[in-house]
């Protein structure tokens, strides 16, 4: 039916509505006029009277303008997400809920009103998990809403969550986990059993999508096709021919330059790419997120294949060898998972007690890979067995570094090479190493463009922002500043960078010192850690700095953070309270629900990893 329905969008707009929708009346059934009538409505892409009009010939008859809309039962969707996952999915749930008969609201948990809760007869809710199980910021007001004293009962109400994590943290998709319970515990009834999504969460997010679709229907009854009485903007296909590039069918972009940008006698090995996107059709915005499918080295591959004893050239029914295979599964990075299907082979029960440890567990996981685990629990694998305990490795994103205002059909990342020595290895990060040791000028890698809606500057180009971003956390903010420039804002930055040594490890240094005589950088602030026997971080920084910090803040600037999750982040907003308690004479706890309020109000924006 998709196919009839953009035909009948070509013609919509140079077409009588009404004699097309009469014309179609005698070529489709009243269900088919009324899935039609839902794809207008629900795409939210087309004349608001072309959805109404297939609505009325559906019932056989004209219509009223709102009839629909004021029957169909409501969705509301609920979403909290740190990289804009959820937001993005969101509008698909908003998209297929439509054409199912739904009148859809979707709303950021951080800008809903959580007592309106007793007044919601469904939801969906799609959360994300931060770091070590932390809900993003968004969802605090509603996880201490519905955690305390005043969380409403809520019978009659019907909802399904969608969590989104990542398997290589302990606490796996632990803010859906709590979340779900919650809202069962409050006496709201699940339509269906949440879905807890790895990285890689399109294919498990569509089957969690169709099945609570098929359970709202149930307990719905008969809908119709749900019209709204807003006008839609035109209708924008696909060109014929595109290529829809993403993470499961990247571009091969050629590399155009790579350039280590640390000064001889760093201890650091940081480069700055820059990818060519000609041809590709690919489209980001500063704050996006480049993604790449990296590749195994192949020592890694002969190391592992070495200790299991197995032969690299066997043939699987894919076609491709093990060492070809092995080369696309993670084996630099164990995660609670990868543990519990090796121990449904090793049977250990010093391992079982282990998985059910956190603190042990988190302790066994960090700077581990798999042959350590081969090593402490061995187990006597095939090729075909190995497979099924091991997970593909996941797309490594890398924060842009450039302006697509500035550089026309290029992307640019800065990477920074992983390498260290633990239980007795050398080991190395898969991503960073790829870029770093078996990528060179000239050649093609798969990438794709990750959108990043929450990590986006202000759309008033006067408001003025302040960027926090050490080591290769400055990245986004080269291509805030270069688009903030090519755009012609007036409103004032403020950058704060730090790196182990000024001589050595000041990245982009001839870019801000551009930057800041064009008066595209209004200021500048830097730490460099081991430069004096006490050493300086860039929260130290924020602290000197209080009195301005506070200023601009309080003349609306935004904030932006991006780099290390476990230290940095937490020492800045640990810096920001402190800011707020000196300048704005709050007291502690006035000053951490000053932070909290930026969070929510997304005038606080983080990028962490």
């Amino acid at each position: 039916m998709e196919k009839e329905a953009q035909e009948i969008l070509k013609h919509s707009g140079t077409v009588d509505v009404n004699r097309l929708v009469g014309e179609s009346a005698d070529k489709f059934s009243r269900e088919q006029l009324s899935w039609l009538a839902g794809y207008f409505a629900g795409a939210a892409q087309v004349q608001h009277q072309l959805a109404e009009a297939f609505a009325a010939a559906a019932h056989g008859g004209a219509l009223p303008a709102g009839t629909a809309a004021a029957s169909a039962p409501e969705l509301t969707v609920l979403v909290a997400s740190h990289s804009g996952n959820g937001k993005g999915f969101a509008k698909k749930v908003q998209t297929e809920a439509e054409k199912a008969g739904f009148k859809v609201k979707v709303c950021n948990m951080g800008a809903y009103k959580v007592r309106d809760l007793k007044n919601e007869k469904n939801i969906f809710a799609i959360i994300s998990t931060h770091g070590e199980g932390v809900p993003p910021a968004a969802a605090e007001e509603l996880f201490e809403f519905l955690g305390g004293n005043r969380a409403p009962r809520l019978e009659g109400v019907h909802f399904s969550v969608l969590a989104l994590g990542d398997k290589s943290y302990v606490h796996f998709c632990k803010a859906g986990i709590d979340l779900d319970a919650a809202l069962e515990r409050c006496g709201a009834a699940r339509l269906v059993d949440r879905m807890d999504c790895d990285v890689d969460f399109n294919d498990s997010a569509e089957r969690w999508l169709t099945a609570a679709l098929e359970a709202l229907k149930k307990i719905a009854g008969p809908v119709t096709a749900t019209l709204t009485t807003a006008p839609m903007a035109a209708v924008r296909l696909p060109a014929a021919g595109a290529v829809p590039y993403s993470a499961k069918n990247p571009f091969l972009a050629t590399v155009l330059s790579k350039v280590n940008v640390n000064a001889a006698g760093s201890e650091k090995e940081t480069y700055h790419i820059e990818l060519s996107l000609e041809g590709s059709g690919l489209t980001y915005q500063p704050g996006d997120a480049c993604g790449l499918l990296p590749r195994n080295s192949d020592r890694l591959v002969v190391d592992v294949l070495t200790h299991l004893n197995l032969r690299g050239g066997e043939r699987l029914p894919t076609s491709e060898t093990l060492a070809d295979a092995l080369r696309g599964y993670e084996l630099t990075v164990l995660t609670p998972d990868v543990l519990k299907k090796h121990n449904s082979f090793a049977g250990s029960k010093e391992l079982n007690e282990l998985l059910f440890d956190v603190a042990r567990l988190r302790e066994y996981l960090y700077g581990r890979d798999i042959i350590d685990l081969l090593k402490d629990y061995p187990v006597t694998y095939t090729a075909a067995d190995l497979l099924t305990v091991l997970r593909p490795i996941p797309g490594r994103l890398y924060s842009i570094a450039s302006s697509p205002l500035t550089y026309t059909d290029e992307v640019h990342i800065l990477v920074s090479a992983v390498r260290y020595n633990a239980f007795g290895r050398q080991k190395e990060g898969v991503g960073s190493t790829f870029w770093a040791d078996r990528i060179m000028e000239n050649e093609q890698v798969p990438v794709y463009i990750k959108a990043n809606e929450g990590f986006r500057l202000p759309a008033d180009g006067e408001v003025p922002v302040i960027m926090v971003g050490p080591g290769t956390g400055v990245a986004p903010f080269r291509a805030f500043v270069e688009e903030r420039a090519a755009r012609g804002d007036t409103g004032r930055s403020w950058l704060f960078f730090g790196n182990p040594h000024f001589e050595t490890d000041f990245l982009y240094q001839t870019d801000w010192q551009a930057h800041l005589k064009s008066g595209a950088l209004t200021r500048l602030d830097v730490a460099f850690s081991r430069d004096q026997q006490e050493k300086c971080y860039v929260q130290h920084k924020i602290l000197k700095n209080a009195k301005d910090v506070f200023a601009w803040i309080e003349d609306g600037a935004y904030l932006y953070v991006c780099g290390d999750t476990k230290r940095m982040a937490p020492d800045v907003c640990n810096a920001l309270i402190e800011v707020a308690e000196q300048e704005g004479g709050f007291t502690r706890v006035k000053a951490e629900e000053y932070v909290k309020g930026l969070k929510r109000s997304g005038r606080y924006l983080e990028d962490v990893y």
